[in-house]
């Protein structure tokens, strides 16, 4: 369970039918990715989240900034993820690099509650989930 919501099974099936019932609401659930670094993993999911976004159409945006980024922009882009009112959730493939406080710059993304963890099939239906939360 994260935020209060319970992650089922079968979580991207359960995504789809969220974002489906949105999409015929008028309603557009949007995830962002915000990765700093370009780490494989990190990359990795990134691709994997697209993939599967556009298969059932959550909107996905991607913000990727260089490791060496200062830590006050970094923290300058999550506030403006943070009131974007088409982004839902954010995810932060993590670690972050060594010069950054992570504690800090995380403490920032979970300002507004957007901020999102687990596997890709999980955040899809956290995205879609907090979409229709926010109704």
């Amino acid at each position: 369970m994260i935020f209060n919501i319970e992650i089922p099974e079968n979580a991207l099936e359960a995504a789809e039918k969220i974002t489906e019932e949105l999409i015929e609401q008028g309603i557009l659930p949007g995830l962002a990715v915000l990765r700093i670094g370009s780490q494989p993993e990190h990359v990795a999911l990134e691709e994997e989240l697209v993939t599967k976004a556009r298969n059932f159409g959550i909107a996905i945006e991607k913000y990727i900034m260089d490791e060496k980024s200062a830590e006050e922009d970094v923290i300058d882009v999550i506030y403006v993820l943070n009131y974007d009112p088409k982004i839902h959730a954010v995810v932060m493939p993590g670690p972050l690099p060594e010069h950054m406080d992570e504690v800090n710059v995380r403490g920032f993304l979970g300002d507004r509650g957007k901020a999102v963890t687990g596997s890709a099939d999980e955040l899809l239906f956290l995205a879609a989930s907090m979409a229709k939360a926010s109704l």
